[in-house]
């Protein structure tokens, strides 16, 4: 017959969960490596399709004698909202209604 002592297999059970937790260790590891090297190819992706000195142009307002865009409904009153986020709340409100933004017409956007 074939018996364990107490000792033996507590050593044995430890030794089990050395060789699982080493393993999750390696996978972690292995795992932040190709994370690491897929960000590196990704940064290297954007930065080639922008020269490096390439910055944002400015919005410029609106000057007398310009002709609005085909489409375009006009001018809106902004009360206490920046442009970007007017510029995301009319998106969204032309995705939700199907309906090409230059269509709609917004007045004013006034945040609380």
């Amino acid at each position: 017959m074939f018996l364990i002592t107490v000792p033996e297999s507590l050593s044995t059970s430890l030794i089990g969960m050395l060789v699982v937790f080493a393993a999750l260790v390696s996978l972690m590891a292995i795992i932040k490596l190709i994370s690491a090297a897929a960000i590196a190819i990704d940064k290297g992706k954007h930065t080639e399709l922008l020269p490096s000195s390439a910055a944002p142009a400015p919005v410029s307002a609106p000057r007398a004698g310009m002709v609005p865009a085909k489409g375009s409904q006009g001018e809106i009153n902004l009360y206490d909202t920046d442009e970007k986020s007017a510029a995301m709340v009319m998106a969204i409100i032309a995705d939700e209604l199907k309906a090409p933004l230059n269509e709609l017409r917004f007045i004013s956007i006034r945040t609380k």
